[in-house]
């Protein structure tokens, strides 16, 4: 590591002085940062930095950040003079207007810049007693969700009511994890986060919305708890990745290919898009759910989360909701009562042919759990070896 203390630059639009520091690593992950001090925000800054020759010939994936990770605008000029050499460096001038804070970073490298930040530095604003608001600084999502729903739960604990949003986190896996983990605390909890571009809005010829999964839980004065999580699409994302991997055929009716032709070809469906649940009705849940995740807590939304196996120009910036609450809020220790005579009702009702038993969410998945923990876990060949070629590396 580096670092360089440059000279003075007077503002002529503000007359002040300010004192800048540049530090930098030329390694295969380059980024600089830019230490500003007694900045005034609109204040046009014009910097010396010493930048490796091989990142000026990709400049498309060159891009100034704030310390939340948000995109400035900048204009970056090669110099010629005045500035120190050095091997395999170019120095140039990186113009651009003061967003009124004291670092910046300066980042380049197609497949660099969207890595999760393996030691992120997450930082919780509490809004209230009952609300925080989370930067997940572009940390690995599975960090960033078991963080924001176990402060949703210390909220809800104490207040009765929990509200997380998570911004700039990545994708967390699977959201009824995070919900069985209010509803063990005796919680009613629902979960919301958004995704890649993978459904298109109902009327629209490209995809926008992801899968955007839905879930829901609560107690049931049992052991199998009520866990809904759903995504509005016909089928799991994943599923198609595994399908395309493995080389077999997705069901029909659930995606369209590149031409808009139904299709059962998982590949030319992971080209295309996929088809959302009920229709319109599927596609304003993608719509509720991209709002709620996406345009409320900051993170990135209307088809902007970048997708992990395909687009490297930047952090994903997927946002999360989490909503906590006690389930005797209103009606006191009857919850459980309540909650045990709706499900007994309902299991109650004439069956149609075919079906023993009338299962809620998530009481079909328990039961597979508990089978399966007795039993060999069998996988694919294809599987097999990514996972062989995963644990060689060192």
């Amino acid at each position: 590591m580096k670092t360089f203390f440059l000279f003075p630059l007077k503002f002529v639009s503000y007359f002040l002085f300010i004192f800048l520091s540049i530090s930098y690593n030329l390694s295969a992950s380059e980024s600089f940062t830019i230490n500003v001090k007694n900045s005034v925000k609109g204040a046009p800054i014009t910097v010396g930095v010493p930048f490796p020759i091989e990142a000026l010939a990709s400049s498309d994936n060159i891009r100034l950040v704030d310390r939340d990770g948000n995109e400035i605008p900048s204009q970056i000029t090669e110099v010629s003079r005045w500035l120190p050499k050095e091997e395999s460096v170019k120095w140039v001038w990186v113009f651009f207007f003061s967003t009124g804070d004291d670092k910046y970073e300066l980042q380049y490298g197609s497949d660099i810049s969207r890595l999760p930040i393996s030691e992120p530095k997450i930082k919780i604003k509490k809004v209230s007693q009952s609300i925080s608001h989370i930067d997940a600084n572009n940390s690995i999502g599975f960090v960033a969700a078991d963080l924001g729903i176990k402060t949703a739960i210390k909220h809800a604990q104490k207040t009765g009511i929990g509200m997380v949003a998570i911004k700039n986190s990545g994708h967390y896996g699977l959201s009824g994890y995070y919900a069985e983990q209010a509803v063990k605390k005796g919680l009613m909890v629902m979960v919301f986060t958004n995704a890649p571009p993978a459904v298109a809005p109902h009327g629209a010829l490209k995809s926008l919305f992801g899968t955007n999964p839905i879930c829901f839980g609560t107690p049931t004065g049992s052991k199998v708890p009520f866990i809904l999580d759903t995504s509005i699409s016909m089928i799991n994302r994943g599923k198609i990745r595994v399908a395309a991997r493995e080389g077999t055929k997705i069901p029909e009716g659930v995606a369209l290919d590149k031409f808009g032709k139904p299709t059962t070809d998982p590949k030319k469906a992971l080209e295309g898009v996929q088809l959302p649940i009920a229709g319109f009705r599927g596609s304003g849940l993608a719509w509720m759910v991209d709002i709620l995740s996406g345009v409320l807590t900051g993170g990135n939304h209307a088809g902007r989360v970048k997708d992990p196996f395909t687009d490297f120009s930047g952090p994903q910036n997927i946002g999360h909701l989490f909503f906590v609450l006690k389930p005797n809020l209103f009606v006191g220790n009857s919850f459980n009562k309540r909650i045990k005579d709706n499900i007994k009702t309902i299991k109650k009702l004439p069956k149609i042919k075919g079906v023993k038993e009338i299962l809620y969410p998530g009481q079909s998945k328990f039961h597979r759990y508990k089978n399966n923990s007795k039993k060999d876990i069998f996988i694919s060949k294809n599987i097999s070896e990514d996972l062989k070629i995963l644990n060689s590396i060192k």
